[in-house]
């Protein structure tokens, strides 16, 4: 009994790292997903969806990123942010809410403390969007250190 709870902390710490480290791909899978389901649903094949949800997955989290690098004005790169960090932070709330759930009954401290993961995995998502382009700058080496 005591390897399996020893074994679900490292599992859950595990989901947990990989969140906070996949946060600004939340919005690729989500795409990618929902069309592989879409394509299942209408009677297209296994592979044929898989296929074409990882390929619109792939397309969508490289023109996010090629938009979010090419456009300077501030409202346009809040929005393209903002439409990546909202399904992270989603995704963030849920996993919390799996594991938390486990151990908390349902109520407000489930919920709260769901809420709260979510805000920091959205927050995760964020540094993940802002930092490596803010550092890929030539400008920004002047700032630093």
């Amino acid at each position: 009994m005591t390897i399996i709870l020893v074994l679900g902390l490292f599992i859950g710490l595990y989901l947990l790292w990989l969140l906070f480290n996949l946060a600004a791909h939340a919005l690729p899978f989500y795409v990618g997903l929902g069309l592989s389901m879409w394509m299942l649903h209408h009677d297209h094949g296994f592979v044929t969806s898989i296929a074409a949800g990882l390929l619109v997955g792939v397309i969508t989290l490289v023109i996010g990123q090629l938009l979010f690098d090419a456009i300077r004005s501030p409202a346009l790169r809040l929005a393209i942010a903002v439409l990546f960090v909202i399904p992270a932070g989603v995704a963030g709330y849920q996993l919390i809410n799996g594991i938390a759930g486990m151990v908390i009954g349902k109520g407000l401290a489930l919920t709260l403390l769901s809420m709260v993961g979510g805000g920091f995995v959205a927050s995760a998502a964020w540094r993940q969007l802002v930092s490596p382009s803010f550092a890929a700058r030539p400008s920004a080496a002047r700032y630093t250190s």
